[in-house]
């Protein structure tokens, strides 16, 4: 076709087209990434441990210039986050400071637009220099049950099994639900002054704590953290973590007993034939009861009988002889106290009234 057909008939095609949509498009920069970022190595590795900053490189896919790496132990602990410091879409390096001990880390790579990597496991291995390694051992505990609020001993053992003396330090107690591990998140019971520790050494700690006043009822343990504060520098930190027998934890509530017989909850002037009654009563979740009785017009200072050790389990007791008299108004109470160890925590009583006549 002659150059002049064309243009003819492109004129034609244009004159005769119907209308369309039309969309835009737009090609990003190299620099805009598509997919997150993903980590498949680091170099060095395992890292040699060292007290100052060290340069890391991390390989993968996906990275873009200026992108944050974030660092942290794989328990959560001492999370640091750096700039990378140069790279392309395949390696970046950046550098931090992990200290001269023996640690398990982890490291995750976030692109300017936000897109997250996995986290990559990794190892730092310490130098041959001697140094302290602090293991906590042996965590007890004063009870095996407590109410929330209610407070406790813990007692553990810290050892410095490391070739070196270990400085004063500071020794965190958490609480959990978990026997495999803590975090930095977990509960806090106080932290123990922990003193300098010879190489091959031990000492003993202990400290009173409470458990939160809103603790959910459940099964709990208490872990001991060495060198919380990162105050020692250690050989080895993953082993800075031991862990307690199972605590049960009860919501703090109080069981409350029901008085079933003799008598009302109001003085309707009920009337018994006997001097031995048999107080009944329903209840459960209680460690011990305590059933009173007080004569007209009642209370502490006219108490004639007072029993504090009647066993959770029971639902009756025999009022024993000679301590009722004929002709006279009685009530009765009972409580459970609370089931944490070191006292009652706010102890409900629950009260029924009768009048004693013998028929």
């Amino acid at each position: 076709m002659l150059l002049g057909d064309t243009a003819q008939r492109l004129a034609e095609l244009v004159a005769a087209a119907t209308p369309v949509e039309t969309a835009i498009i737009h090609v990003g920069s190299a620099s805009t990434s598509v997919n997150a970022p993903a980590i498949t190595g680091i170099n060095p590795s395992p890292v040699p441990g060292l007290d100052g900053n060290q340069l890391v490189t991390i390989s993968g896919t996906g990275f873009i210039v200026n992108a944050t790496v974030n660092w942290e132990h794989v328990t959560g602990e001492d999370g640091m986050t750096t700039l990378s410091s140069s790279g392309n879409s395949n390696t970046i390096t950046a550098s931090t400071n992990f200290g001269n001990q023996t640690a398990s880390w982890q490291v995750q790579v976030v692109n300017p637009d936000g897109k997250q990597s996995n986290w990559w496991p990794f190892q730092v291995n310490a130098s041959s220099t001697p140094k302290p390694d602090l293991v906590p051992e042996n965590v007890s505990l004063s009870t095996t049950a407590v109410t929330a609020g209610g407070t406790m001993t813990v007692s553990l053992t810290m050892a410095n099994q490391g070739q070196a003396a270990a400085g004063a330090s500071t020794t965190r107690l958490r609480l959990n639900t978990s026997s495999s591990g803590t975090t930095k998140y977990d509960t806090s019971l106080g932290d123990l002054p922990t003193p300098s520790i010879p190489a091959g050494s031990s000492v003993q700690l202990s400290l009173s704590v409470t458990i939160p006043s809103g603790t959910s009822s459940g099964t709990y343990y208490v872990w001991a953290v060495a060198d919380i504060l990162s105050q020692v520098s250690q050989s080895n930190i993953n082993n800075d973590y031991a862990v307690s027998l199972a605590l049960t934890v009860s919501a703090g509530q109080t069981p409350v007993p029901t008085p079933i017989s003799p008598g009302t909850n109001t003085d309707t002037g009920y009337q018994l034939n006997t001097t031995t009654p048999t107080m009944q009563w329903s209840g459960s979740g209680a460690t011990t009861y305590e059933l009173a009785i007080s004569h007209y017009p009642y209370g502490t200072g006219n108490v004639v009988y007072d029993n504090a050790s009647i066993s959770g389990s029971a639902t009756s007791l025999v009022i024993p002889g000679g301590t009722l008299q004929n002709g006279v108004k009685y009530r009765w109470d009972m409580q459970a106290p609370a089931t944490a160890r070191g006292g009652a925590d706010g102890a409900v009583t629950c009260t029924s009234r009768y009048r004693h006549r013998r028929q």
